[in-house]
């Protein structure tokens, strides 16, 4: 579970919007997705 980072709500890591605040949280999703960004 990640949280929103606009309300604070625990959101599913495939999701693209807040479903509380309706923002966009696809940025969340890119950040994991990166290289190197996993933890070790």
């Amino acid at each position: 579970m990640v949280k929103c980072p606009h309300c604070g709500k625990e959101l599913t890591e495939n999701e693209m919007y807040c479903w509380n605040c309706e923002n966009d949280v696809s940025d969340i999703k890119n950040e994991r997705e990166k290289p190197g960004s996993e933890d070790s």
